[in-house]
């Protein structure tokens, strides 16, 4: 159907000369335009709710891109659109009346690919002439693309390698280690050990010789989630030297054969993917140890990695795009700054935003619910993600967008804020960031409710890769904050245990399961006082701003390994060998902890709202993002009978907890460490006491195992004066927390 005549001369630059930026159109002339027929005023009419459809109704436009509320346009090449967002309203709204974007329907503006973009396609207009791209794309006035569903087409193949040029080209972080410690021409590394060679003839496993200097190039990895014809297809010391042949590599699982087929298509020679790349079975697993602490590398220095996020093993990476497809399009003309028409451009609507997009198709996607595919997303300097909503792209510098060149934003609420702290841990996981620990609990927290399938020898071990890459992160960063000195102790040295870092183990000690389930399953492989023991999701305490950091009350005076200690000592030789020991891939050890030591008594839930909030204020949890933690939390008295409560636990250990349940009103006999003291708490009325406290005491929960030999059952806070004051006279003691 034929467009209006107020249609006809949609011209985007008029926006530009209006001093509010929008332009209008009586409501009746739309409806009665849309009852003809007009595509446009169709669209408008069926999505844009109206209360009264009065004479003075009008509707109102603005142009922006993506959530931007308003354009201005000086000094920028092109008008740079993608939105056209439209309200019912008076014809004449208050000149300070504020643009309530929630109150205005979004709709989409793209234009065919042009010259920018080096899309270079032809694409048949109504009524036009074979064209090269479209003069609205060339020049820059309308950002919005619209590739069709088909991922495989030569228009998505030019996005992506448009995307991996400009990120090569203009995004120094990308093109250096997390650490900064060494520059990536991902044009020319050094390969993997192993590589799948493709050329147009055939595809073999290739593997460097002897591994020496000239084994050189460019490749791209693949990021999969592992099935059933994974472990049918995987390398083995029985069919590993066919396959260097190139035989018995037929019959690949389909998102191989497409990750190969994007090689080809963006002429890279190589292709590295760990079933195939890795010798899975007959050499007892050596050559998976070696190769899995080459991962950081492999997957920093690849062109770019490819992410299959298909949940069926028969979906390889080209996936149909089946949601959230554009509807009710309307072509508009396209007039360039002199007012000359060239072209079209195109308005459509669309159930969801990229950012809901980008969060059904990747972040809800099963593959990310895989441990060892955590380090695979942390690590890769560019990602290419294949999904049923779209393909998009993701570097470490700007947000990921998708080939509609929409970029994704996250709000911090409830429904992004899982979004939100991806993308924090993505962009700040570099050389960049002057403070990395506190990012290193973020990163856990994201890891730690993903599910493996050996955690007892994984936990730990899937995360080798960023350990050892976040190790010369913080050696950097030290390194820039105190040039000339070196790391002489355990407070600045970046040593490492069991998943937490001895420069920070006083904090790192006081992890929390998030779960509402009362106990979480324990991996014997690992220390008790160590967060990966527990396969829960867990978190750590957020403290409030006035009260500064947390004065540590206890000293970590050394580390026992295989049943040898090691001190910790300033210049010790010990400490270097400890250095030593303290591998990333080191999964059992105890700590050696001089410390203060209380009986308390462990009581009853606390279970109602009121008392949860009020104990959470009192001791300083300011965290209001983990709240179903709090459903675990436990009173805890002095073990000289006040009456009063004097703190709360959350016990993750089942053994105490099947204690408390079967004697629910006698309680139980705990230790408490006195691992930290937070100050500057505001006093007030708590617990049905005036409080005049400063602080609280954030302690650890211990059973003793044998001799010194104590394991954490729980964590929590004291606040209660005479408490306090016990721990404060006690003397200290020295344990092992195993």
């Amino acid at each position: 159907m034929a467009l209006c005549k107020n249609c006809e001369q949609f011209d985007p630059h008029s926006f530009a000369k209006d001093p509010n930026g929008r332009r209008g159109r009586q409501y009746s002339a739309v409806f009665e335009a849309a009852a003809a027929g007009c595509p446009f005023c169709s669209l408008l009419i069926q999505h844009v709710p109206v209360e009264d459809a009065s004479p003075n109704l009008w509707l109102h436009f603005r142009l922006g891109e993506s959530r931007r509320k308003y354009r201005t346009w000086a000094g920028q090449a092109g008008l740079r659109v993608n939105r056209l967002w439209v309200k019912s309203g008076p014809r004449l709204p208050s000149i300070n009346e504020a643009i309530d974007f929630g109150d205005f329907v979004e709709l989409y503006i793209a234009a065919d690919p042009g010259v920018p973009f080096s899309f270079c396609h032809n694409r048949l207009g109504p009524g036009s002439d074979k064209v090269l791209g479209s003069a609205a794309a060339a020049s820059g006035d309308v950002t919005g693309r619209y590739l069709g569903g088909d991922q495989s087409s030569t228009a998505h193949f030019d996005t992506i390698e448009q995307w991996v040029r400009e990120c090569r080209v203009e995004h120094p972080t990308c093109c250096r280690t997390a650490s900064g410690r060494v520059e990536i021409d991902s044009t020319d590394v050094d390969l993997p050990t192993r590589c799948i060679e493709i050329t147009k003839k055939h595809i073999k496993l290739k593997e460097g010789e002897s591994h020496t200097l000239g084994w050189r190039g460019k490749y791209i990895a693949l990021s999969h989630r592992w099935t059933d014809d994974t472990e049918d297809s995987k390398t083995t010391m029985q069919n590993i030297e066919d396959r260097k042949q190139g035989k018995r590599l037929n019959n690949l699982p389909k998102v191989f054969e497409d990750a190969i087929e994007v090689a080809r298509r963006l002429s890279i020679p190589y292709l590295w993917v760990d079933s195939l790349c890795i010798i899975q079975s007959g050499d007892g697993g050596d050559d998976w140890k070696r190769e899995a602490r080459k991962m950081a590398s492999y997957y920093q220095q690849a062109y770019v990695v490819l992410a299959g996020t298909a949940a069926s093993k028969d979906d390889g990476l080209f996936i149909p795009r089946l949601h959230n497809q554009p509807t009710h399009v309307a072509q508009l003309p396209y007039r360039d700054k002199a007012g000359v028409r060239r072209g079209y451009l195109y308005v459509y609507s669309r159930e969801l935003s990229a950012t809901a997009e980008y969060h059904n198709g990747v972040r809800n996607a099963e593959l990310l619910e895989r441990g060892w595919i955590f380090q695979e997303w942390v690590l890769s300097r560019r990602l290419i993600w294949y999904t049923p909503f779209g393909v998009f792209f993701e570097c470490q510098t700007l947000l990921p967008r998708n080939t509609d060149q929409e970029s994704v934003y996250a709000d911090v609420t409830e429904s992004d804020s899982d979004v939100a702290l991806s993308m924090n841990i993505r962009t700040k996981f570099n050389a960049s960031n002057a403070k990395p620990v506190q990012l290193w609990y973020q990163i856990i927290e994201a890891y730690s409710k993903l599910k493996l399938k050996y955690p007892q020898e994984d936990r730990i071990f899937a995360m080798q890769g960023i350990t050892t890459e976040f190790r010369d992160m913080v050696l950097e960063s030290q390194r820039k904050a105190t040039p000339g000195t070196g790391v002489q102790d355990a407070n600045s040295s970046p040593l490492y245990v069991a998943g937490l870092w001895l420069h920070d183990i006083h904090y790192g000690l006081l992890w929390q399961q998030k779960s509402v389930a009362p106990a979480s399953k324990k991996l014997s492989s690992l220390p008790s006082w160590s967060w990966a023991s527990r396969l829960s999701e867990v978190f750590w305490p957020s403290f409030p701003e006035h009260a500064g950091r947390p004065i540590n009350a206890c000293r970590l005076i050394g580390v026992v390994i295989e049943g040898i200690s090691y001190p910790i000592e300033t210049n010790s030789n010990a400490l270097l060998e400890i250095e030593h020991l303290c591998d990333v891939d080191r999964a059992s050890a105890g700590l050696l902890v001089s410390g203060r030591l209380q009986r308390v008594m462990v009581r009853d839930f606390l279970k109602t709202t009121q008392v949860l909030d009020r104990m959470s204020k009192s001791t300083g949890d300011v965290d209001t993002s983990h709240l179903q933690a709090r459903e675990t939390w436990r009173a805890v008295y002095s073990s000289s009978p006040t009456g009063f409560v004097s703190g709360w636990g959350s016990f993750e250990d089942e053994d105490i907890q099947t204690r408390l349940e079967a004697l629910p009103n006698a309680g139980a006999i705990v230790m408490a460490l006195n691992v930290s003291s937070t100050n500057g708490l505001l006093p007030g009325i708590t617990m049905g006491q005036v409080s005049l406290w400063s602080k609280v005491y954030n302690v650890l929960y211990l059973e003793r195992v044998q001799g010194r030999q104590c394991r954490r059952i729980g964590v929590g806070r004291v606040f209660e004066n005479d408490l306090m004051a016990e721990f404060d006279t006690c003397d200290e003691e020295v344990i092992e927390l195993v």
